[in-house]
């Protein structure tokens, strides 16, 4: 298994699952697009990004870790968006809390960090799932 597989497996969850692991209220003002790897350039308002840190394969059973970046356009009255930020990243590890079997693998959330100012104009929390799988599969 390749971390881009388990990139599209996790994005494809997280798109198919949105509206249900959003309530209603976040949902409704979702604004954006789930991708992986890159934000579309012409998003300007909320998107979240999936990628994936370098994988080892040292072990028939391995680990990796997948990262889920939640973007929020800046205020203008309020630089940093933290209600948002918070409401969002709060559901999305709400999904993975325990562990989530997702295509052959196992995902928990595993950390979060602290919002972070990027260069869009967007405040992001980076959200750390880790996953085991099996290397004798692939």
């Amino acid at each position: 298994m390749t971390g881009m597989d388990l990139v599209e497996s996790v994005w494809r969850f997280l798109c198919e699952n949105i509206e249900q692991f959003l309530n209603k209220e976040t949902y409704e003002d979702f604004s954006g697009e789930i991708r992986q790897y890159e934000k579309d350039p012409n998003d300007t308002g909320e998107y979240i990004v999936v990628n994936h840190l370098p994988m080892v394969r040292h072990d028939v059973v391995s680990e990796a870790t997948i990262n889920v970046n939640v973007h929020v356009p800046a205020l203008s009255t309020e630089k940093m968006p933290l209600r948002r930020l918070k409401e969002l990243t709060s559901e999305i590890m709400s999904l993975f809390i325990g562990e989530t079997f997702i295509d052959g693998c196992y995902y928990r959330a595993y950390s979060d960090g602290r919002p972070i100012e990027d260069n869009d104009n967007t405040w992001y929390v980076n959200i750390q799932l880790k996953t085991r799988f099996n290397n004798l599969i692939y």
